[in-house]
């Protein structure tokens, strides 16, 4: 395998490259060649003249390609210009489909281009170019989601010069400016590798999105107020026309299986909705997100290491415009090291697109790194190690800056963490306190009531609990609640709730559980607690009422059938289990 990459400045410049391209013997006796094109126009008139020099020296070539505001070529970053990335392969096989998202919106073009991605033997990588502005169909992406979870899914989003929404992706005879070109790369000797860089953290307080609009693409409300009222608070942003520049390196970040997912902010409207680079979801939980130079710096760094490893031939790398507006004068640094070790071709995007986890989505402030190679790994070949220049000026200003605001946060975080516990918590028996207990029962309810578990409850009172008072006195008393709330903690598992009810009252969430495993459980505690020694002589006991969630229940009605079986109990004698 062989990776060519070039910069093209005019048409009399790309018919030498090709022509020059036609004579080497490693383009003539490929058995695939993909040629990529990176170019800051969306004249198609020009792009077709482009296809047709390529085409007339290269006719076995595959073209692909999309409309880039900054090309990544080699170890430089250009702008207003056309990147060409000409990929050789010994083996490997690529074979590509264009579709419109009008289409892919209908069941039969999902399935089928579910067919063309798993019916391909020797698959190894699938790489997605698309039209993100303006995006209102993405479900396509979920039909790879069926592939093998180790072939890497990895591509971007074109984006044009104009700022506006006519963005272009194409292939050899195709353009879409709603749609996608899939590649799929095949083939036994052929390796892939995508790696995802971030270094986006998130600051500040949880917040929740209550509405959304146009397909999810605008958060309406956070928190039930106008989404830019955010920025305004936070950040002290107003909402104008200069909004989405102010708070391109702001972005929300959301986490999405388990991996965070900043969300850009495009434009803005007059009633205070924020237009976005790609979907968010209604009830997502959502944080003000900003860019840490080290840490971007370090996530580069440990692909640069894997990618060292990897041995490459060719790369590809798809990096966010967001990453480049921040890091100005060291944008080079996401890229050019990687040229140390293989030539590298790409563009800065408008969304990224990567697979983590099994799941496919657009990304946004990330650089995905794509890495080839065909044929196994040399151990005579061993790569150097390249180095990144460390960061200087105006920069490492920023970075110290960003220190002292993580050490002041940390602390503030620790702050509220008392203060949340002090919210939350009973301060004598240090379970959860009667709204928090309240809370939580509401929330585990929801789930129970979408079937993603089962739920059961168990109420406790404590035996003759004023007797004890009155005798022994309130310390005594207080004794007792102490270690019968530990008795309690101990007999469930740190996910199952338990909480102070009231005076001697105690409710048990339990978590899961399938009868007759709860009655177990309180039985196991009615005996605990009668072999306790609370330090003087005499015994305690408790009652117990133990019932389960059924369908369509609200939280008053499981609670009247566990008082119901916590009453019954009281009247057959104490120091026993009911169960309802």
């Amino acid at each position: 395998m062989k990776h060519f990459v070039y910069e093209i400045k005019s048409l009399k410049q790309l018919k030498t490259i090709v022509r020059q391209l036609a004579q080497d013997p490693v383009v003539a006796t490929a058995s695939a060649v993909l040629l990529h094109v990176f170019t800051y126009s969306t004249d198609t008139q020009y792009i077709d003249e482009m296809k047709q020099v390529i085409k007339a020296a290269l006719p076995q070539v595959i073209i692909v390609g999309a409309s880039a505001v900054g090309q990544i070529i080699k170890d430089k970053i250009r702008s207003q210009t056309t990147a060409i990335s000409v990929l050789c392969f010994a083996t490997g096989r690529v074979f590509v489909k264009g579709a419109s998202y009008s289409n892919l919106a209908e069941g039969k073009t999902i399935e089928g281009l579910r067919n063309f991605v798993t019916d391909k033997a020797e698959l190894q990588g699938v790489e997605v170019l698309a039209n993100v502005k303006g995006l209102d169909n993405l479900s396509f992406l979920s039909a790879l989601d069926v592939l093998p979870e180790e072939i890497p899914v990895f591509g971007c989003g074109a984006d044009a010069d104009d700022d506006g929404n006519d963005t272009l992706v194409f292939d050899d005879n195709n353009y879409y400016t709603h749609g996608a070109i899939i590649v799929l790369y095949c083939g036994k000797q052929l390796h892939i590798q995508a790696y995802i860089s971030v270094g986006w953290k998130t600051l500040g307080k949880s917040m929740t999105i209550t509405q959304t609009s146009d397909n999810d693409m605008s958060i309406v409300t956070i928190d039930h107020k106008p989404a830019v009222e955010v920025y305004k608070k936070y950040l002290k942003i107003e909402n104008n026309a200069q909004f989405a520049a102010s708070v391109q390196e702001f972005p929300l970040i959301a986490n999405r299986h388990g991996h965070n997912m900043a969300r850009v902010a495009v434009a803005s409207t007059s009633k205070g909705t924020i237009q976005l680079a790609a979907k968010v979801h209604e009830g997502e939980i959502v944080r003000i997100g900003y860019a840490d130079p080290a840490a971007i710096i370090s996530a580069v760094r440990v692909a640069l290491q894997k990618t060292a490893a990897f041995q490459p031939e060719g790369l590809l790398a798809y990096s966010c415009v967001t990453r480049k507006v921040f890091l100005k004068e060291y944008a080079n640094e996401d890229n050019k090291p990687f040229n140390d070790l293989a030539p590298v071709c790409g563009f800065h995007t408008f969304g990224e697109i990567f697979r983590q986890g099994g799941h496919v989505d657009i990304y946004n402030c990330t650089l995905v790194s794509v890495i080839m190679r065909e044929g196994d790994i040399s151990i005579h070949n061993q790569m150097p190690q390249p180095r990144q220049d460390e960061l200087q000026g105006h920069m490492s200003m920023v970075q110290r800056l960003v220190r002292f605001v993580e050490a002041t946060t940390l602390e503030l975080e620790d702050a509220n963490k008392q203060l949340s516990i002090i919210a939350t918590h009973d301060q004598l028996t240090k379970l959860l306190n009667r709204g928090e207990i309240e809370k939580r029962f509401k929330i585990e309810l929801q789930r129970v009531k979408r079937g993603e578990e089962n739920m059961s409850v168990i109420m406790m009172d404590v035996d003759n609990f004023k007797d004890v008072n009155d005798t022994l006195g309130h310390s005594a008393g207080d004794t007792v609640l102490r270690q019968v709330s530990a008795i309690l903690q101990a007999c469930v598992r740190e996910y199952d709730l338990v909480g102070r009810w009231g005076g001697e009252e105690f409710l048990i969430l339990l978590l899961g559980y399938n009868p007759p495993e709860p009655t177990a459980i309180a039985e196991r505690i009615r005996k605990l607690v009668e072999a306790a020694d609370f330090g003087f002589d005499r015994k305690i006991t408790v009652i117990l009422g133990v019932t389960s969630a059924r369908n369509n229940e609200i939280m008053m009605d499981i609670y009247r059938r566990a008082d119901a079986a916590l009453y019954e109990a009281k009247h057959k004698g104490k120091n026993c289990v009911v169960k309802k």
